[in-house]
């Protein structure tokens, strides 16, 4: 029997219907499930899922994410996931150190978290608990926490998150919280409504400013040493004992207001209706720290004027219980000044910051005002030279420079960059009207420049710490400008993923110990931070955030935590950044940074939390527009 073509062709399309057919009977459709970080996913493989292997026969369904390069986890596995109840971070180590905690949802049965942080196992700044209902015991101490959410979270009973960042604590209708340790934050509001169940409150060195006890009818121990508060009520606590309670060193910090040439604040409404009556009992200081008599008040039941805005109050209180007094409470008084340093255009914004500073200087740093590379590490070298930070273009020097120059009578400049960034005509024009010869410092690239200004300050002092950034950005290592140029800190620059063989050398072979990373691991990669831990045996530490205006304020918090001074710079373009480094780092500050239309909410934020003596702006109203400066002025003086 002969079968014909079209036949064989059918015959054999069938079979393969059926074996195609019979796979799939087999095959398991899944979703992988959406847990980005690969420490994490692997955490879950081996220490929940017991290092079960990948399965097979595995279909991912259309509507399913891509699958991650290792450790997947998927659909198949939740029935495990959901009915976990222990999660402890504390077996990892460090080089497994987990970023995200995107996925924790999955543990809808998650009973107990820990997460250490004190040894560098994780580095979560962000921890969202929300569809963990079923959550009793919380250890998140040691960390880098900024934002906690629970507010589903009722069943918890213990909760430890001391020493880590956070600015404020909602913990209302807990009703089975017995104890909480939030001490070493820097929290300014804690809210603790219907928390019947309280029995252990720490939260001594903070911020907190008003402390609402009134629904903590059980509480037993209560450490609120080293706070903001002006005034406590105890009165609905009557089982706290004397020795179970710590309420003094309190550091109240309070803006003052002005009214045409006085200054005006309201000392009865300050202390949250705790009547204080004899205040010519206290004692005021002005900034001399001589004390300021009573006849110089201008006063109207409670309300008092000062011709200056006074230092600081010292007063004891009594607690509304008996009579037990809160001792050493000072007042510390605020009014924010603002001012912006702008001129027509980049240079001659630089010059005016310049004049702010300066009325002479031996030196003077001269950097390109339309490139970056080479001049973003030039804030540490002005500020061990004690130099302003000048600008000029790559083939002339702007007139408004070169006046400059002369006004502050310099003797020297320094020139960052070869003469492909900053020519030799302007060089030697600078050589013909200074004392001494320009000298430049420049190699063959960005890299080799930030290489040679590092040893240039070697040269001057000790180094044994420098920051890194990114080459291919600016707004990190602007950010660390004013820090680093504080205390002549060089930034070298890095590739995210390869140090270069140049900086390697520098780091080899000096006393460098301490290397700080300024960006996160999109920007300065893992791999490079690992090679500065194993290869190069430096003690790292990271300033990172999710953008460049998060990084700036982890900077800050870090780097210069008690600063009073905040100065804000446009984050997408270097010059008014670079020049006011220098300014902020001689004035304690530090430089945030802003979109030209729209202050970001983090740097918002951080600005709300803090008092401060002064915010000052770097650039005209289209690096930073009149509506960021009236929200600048509102937030800092609410």
């Amino acid at each position: 029997m002969i079968l014909s073509r079209k036949f064989l062709i059918r015959l054999l399309l069938g079979f393969a219907f059926l074996i195609l057919s019979f796979s799939r009977v087999y095959a398991q459709d899944v979703e992988v499930l959406d847990i980005p970080d690969e420490n994490f996913r692997k955490y879950i493989v081996e220490e929940v899922l017991d290092n079960r292997p990948e399965p097979a026969n595995i279909e991912i369904l259309p509507q399913s994410i891509p699958k991650y390069d290792s450790y997947n986890l998927y659909s198949s596995d939740l029935s495990e996931i959901q009915n976990f109840e222990l999660m402890d971070f504390s077996t990892i180590s460090e080089d497994n150190k987990i970023i995200s905690l995107e996925g924790l949802s999955y543990f809808s049965k998650l009973k107990t978290l820990i997460l250490p942080d004190s040894t560098g196992r994780t580095y979560v700044e962000n921890l969202n608990l929300d569809l963990n209902e079923n959550l009793e015991t919380l250890d998140a101490s040691n960390g880098k926490l900024y934002q906690l959410n629970l507010d589903n979270n009722s069943l918890l009973k213990n909760i430890d998150v001391s020493n880590n960042h956070l600015l404020s604590l909602n913990l209302s209708d807990l009703e089975n919280l017995e104890i909480l340790k939030c001490n070493s934050n820097n929290i300014r509001e804690i809210y603790l409504d219907n928390t019947s169940s309280l029995k252990e409150l720490y939260c001594n060195d903070n911020r907190i400013e008003l402390l609402n006890l009134s629904d903590s009818i059980l509480l037993e121990k209560l450490n609120c040493d080293s706070n903001s508060l002006s005034a406590l009520n105890l009165s609905k606590n009557s089982n706290i004992s004397s020795p179970d309670l710590k309420i003094n060193h309190q550091k109240v910090n309070k803006i003052i207001r002005k009214e045409d040439d006085k200054y005006i604040f309201n000392f009865n409404e300050s202390l949250y209706g705790s009547d204080y009556e004899d205040i010519s009992s206290l004692t005021f200081y002005d900034k001399a720290s001589s004390t300021i008599p009573a006849d110089q008040w201008g006063e109207d039941e409670g309300v008092l004027s000062f011709n200056e805005v006074p230092l600081k109050c010292e007063y004891t209180l009594d607690v509304k219980n008996n009579n037990i007094k809160m001792e050493d409470i000072s007042i510390r008084f605020y009014y924010t000044d603002f001012k912006r340093y702008l001129g027509s255009n980049r240079f001659e914004t630089a010059v005016n910051i310049s004049k702010n500073l300066y009325g002479k200087s031996d030196n003077v740093v001269l950097a390109v005002g339309t490139n970056f590379p080479d001049a973003m590490c030039g804030a540490p070298l002005a500020g061990i030279l004690n130099a302003p930070i000048l600008l000029t273009e790559k083939d002339r020097i702007d007139e408004v420079t070169e006046n400059e120059i002369k006004r502050l009578g310099a003797k020297k400049v320094y020139i960052l960059g070869g003469s492909g960034v900053i020519s030799d005509n302007v060089s030697n024009y600078v050589d013909s009207f200074t004392d001494e010869p320009v000298e430049r410092i420049g190699g063959s690239d960005r890299f080799e420049t930030s290489m040679l200004v590092a040893m240039k300050i070697a040269s001057i002092q000790e180094v044994s710490k420098v920051h890194i950034a990114n080459a291919l950005n600016f707004p990190d290592a602007l950010a660390a400008g004013a820090v680093c140029s504080k205390y002549g800190v060089p930034i070298l620059l890095s590739l995210k993923d390869e140090i270069p063989d140049v900086i390697t050398q520098v780091l080899n072979n000096s006393d460098i110990e301490d290397v700080s990373i300024d960006g996160g691991f999109g920007v300065i990669s893992s791999e490079v931070e690992d090679s500065l831990k194993e290869d190069l045996n430096k003690d790292v530490s990271r300033n990172s955030g999710k953008d460049r205006f998060e990084t700036a304020v982890s900077i800050a918090r870090n780097e210069r935590p008690d600063t009073n001074k905040v100065y804000i710079a446009t984050a997408y373009n270097f010059p008014d950044a670079l020049a006011g480094s220098v300014l902020a780092s001689k004035e304690k500050g530090i430089v945030l940074l802003s979109a030209p239309d729209k202050l970001p909410e983090i740097t918002a934020s951080y600005i709300y939390t803090k008092y401060l003596d002064i915010i000052g702006v770097f650039g005209g109203y289209g690096a930073i527009s009149e509506d960021v400066e009236k929200e600048l002025i509102k937030i800092s003086r609410d």
